[in-house]
């Protein structure tokens, strides 16, 4: 892979092979040190001919002719094919310049483009653009402020929806690049005057809320919420849309995938509104997204989520002619740095839709093929509350098998009444990890009742619930959150070790007749998810889902986890507090 640098020559004594230096020196356009190398050292011919060429292109950028075509006609010999690349690919990175310096920043990117496709191919990291880009305009004395964009327009109006209806059956669907988010309520697209007068809006608060809701009535009705930055981050082309089906449901895409999704069965239409739709802020509020759009289509009826996904790509022209007189579409005009990347984004994301349609977690298991569903749960606790699997297995018709692995042996008979039921959960009372003993810290039960937890009080848990839920082998991932709950001088006298016995997740699945071909592999120990995921995945099982917690670890061990899932085939999507990680060989079978 190539990898981009600011600056070059700081890196020169940490790079071995002069190769890998070469074009990280052309990628950034260090003219004058690529100039320097000797691409002789090198043994394989094909790298060698590579940085002859990079060479070639610094002599031209540099305007020294003689010692290009000393360096062709040794190097290359009788081949016009590496002058005529050359020459065009330095053309082009000069006329870049040029218009950069006549800030026009839409052609300078244009030619860098080109001139990168020339010499390098067309498949290049995005970085690497970038770092060209900036580091060229650097050369002429413009800085990266030059390069940013800022948001003058307060909103798009899509002047012929004035009279248009769209309170029934409604898609619409757009590529959004999001610069920085809100501090208030703002909407992406819309149709309305006010809260309460709205045919329908999709809506931002800040990168925590955002909503799709309509007016009904007199009163604001949210039909769909989301956590924005669960789903995307900013500077990142993503792609939107809704779909509501009258009295039937309404569903928010992200990527195109299902993120929120609701029965509106009953609920009948939104008031009309004679207003026109918005895109990107609305004049009443005085509020606007600084951001881009592409490809936004609105459409009178209610899109499959196979439509969906082929909008994503390109807009099909059965949307288009069959029923023409309910689209209506808009583009902006994006710099072409913005569209590559967004051409890029296009190809990566519509293949994840077009297996994945809902990252609803009982959606995914049943879409899982096969008769027989292999769920394995490690900190199964009571196997009850705060359990995502347990409705799912407790009213599926599917035949599943289970392993529950618990290792607090004080909550395996609350484990076992839970799953009394199912004639084929198999209970094991361990930690995971490699044979041996484990340190776990918990809450004394004889403070239980001392504790004040709200959440726990509200969903009406039992007592042992919430203390029991936070065991972990980190003790102050306990003494923090006793620290939120419990009002004592000395925290660590609530606090107790226990020694539990330690099993491979291999060895017990092998011990109760499972395959090693699980469906789903979920994990709820308290900051332990990462290191389970290691040894279940270094010891060859793969799960087709991953189901873990994310929300206790740190920004690196994160990137970590998630960079070492997808080396292993996996993708990986945030879901609130939680993340799923989906097999990419997998394909899973929705009847939608």
């Amino acid at each position: 892979m190539y990898q981009a640098i600011s600056d070059p020559r700081k890196y020169i004594k940490n790079i071995t092979s002069m190769y890998w230096h070469a074009i990280n020196l052309w990628q950034a356009g260090d003219w004058e040190a690529l100039k320097e190398l000797d691409a002789d050292q090198l043994d394989n011919e094909y790298e060698k001919q590579d940085v002859q060429l990079f060479k070639l292109v610094a002599y031209l950028q540099n305007n020294e002719v003689i010692q290009a075509k000393k360096l062709l006609r040794e190097k290359f010999g009788k081949s016009s094919v590496p002058l005529r690349r050359a020459v065009l690919a330095s053309v082009y990175n000069v006329l870049g310049k040029a218009r950069a310096l006549q800030d026009n920043r839409a052609k300078a990117e244009e030619h860098y483009i080109a001139a990168l496709n020339l010499s390098g191919g067309i498949n290049l990291p995005l970085s690497v653009y970038k770092t060209r880009v900036l580091e060229q305009n650097a050369q002429v004395g413009l800085d990266e402020k030059t390069t940013e964009i800022q948001c003058e327009r307060l909103s798009v109006e899509l002047e012929h929806t004035q009279n248009r209806p769209f309170n029934e059956d409604l898609t619409f669907c757009l590529w959004l690049n999001l610069r920085s988010w809100p501090q208030e309520w703002t909407q992406i697209v819309g149709k309305l005057k006010t809260d309460t007068e709205n045919e329908f809006c999709l809506r931002i608060k800040n990168k925590y809320e955002g909503q799709f809701y309509c007016g009904k009535k007199g009163k604001a009705v949210v039909l769909n919420s989301w956590a924005p930055n669960d789903s995307f981050k900013l500077n990142r082309w993503v792609h939107l849309a809704v779909v509501k089906e009258s009295d039937k449901n309404s569903r928010l895409y992200v990527d195109g995938i299902i993120r929120s999704e609701r029965d509106i069965s009953g609920m009948g239409g939104a008031d009309i509104v004679a207003s026109k739709v918005e895109l990107l802020g609305n004049k009443n509020s005085g509020r606007s997204l600084d951001a881009n759009v592409q490809k936004f289509y609105l459409y009178d009826r209610a899109l499959s989520s196979s439509d969906i996904c082929q909008l994503m790509r390109e807009l099909p022209p059965k949307l288009n002619m069959d029923h023409a007189e309910g689209e209506i579409s808009y583009t902006d005009n994006i710099l072409p740095m913005d569209n590559l990347a967004l051409k890029r984004a296009m190809q990566i994301r519509s293949s994840a839709a077009s297996r994945v349609r809902s990252l609803d977690y009982h959606k995914l298991i049943d879409a899982l093929p096969g008769k027989m569903l292999t769920l394995v749960v490690v900190g199964a606790n009571d196997g009850k509350y705060n359990d995502p699997l347990f409705e799912y297995v407790r009213t599926t018709k599917r035949d599943t098998q289970l392993l529950l692995v618990e290792p607090q042996s004080q909550l395996i008979t609350y484990l076992k009444e839970n799953y009394a039921f199912h004639p084929n959960a198999h209970i094991v009372n361990c930690a995971i990890e490699g044979k041996g003993q484990l340190t776990l810290y918990r809450v004394k039960s004889e403070y239980w009742k001392e504790l004040n937890v709200p959440y726990a009080r509200e969903r009406k848990w039992p007592i042992y619930r919430a203390p029991s839920g936070v065991t972990s082998a980190n003790k102050n991932h306990v003494k923090q959150w006793l620290k939120k709950h419990l009002a004592a001088e000395s925290l660590e006298d609530a606090i107790e070790e226990v020694i539990v016995p330690c099993e491979s997740l291999c060895t017990l699945l092998k011990e109760k007749g499972f395959s090693r071909e699980i469906d789903l592999l979920q994990i709820d120990t308290e900051g332990f998810d990462d290191a389970i995921i290691y040894s279940t995945l270094s010891d060859g099982i793969k799960p087709k889902i991953i189901y873990f917690e994310a929300n206790h670890f740190s920004f690196s061990s994160v990137q970590r986890l998630y960079k070492f899932l997808e080396e292993c085939g996996y993708r990986v999507f945030q879901a609130a507090e939680n993340a799923i990680a989906l097999a990419e060989d997998v394909d899973f079978c929705y009847e939608y």
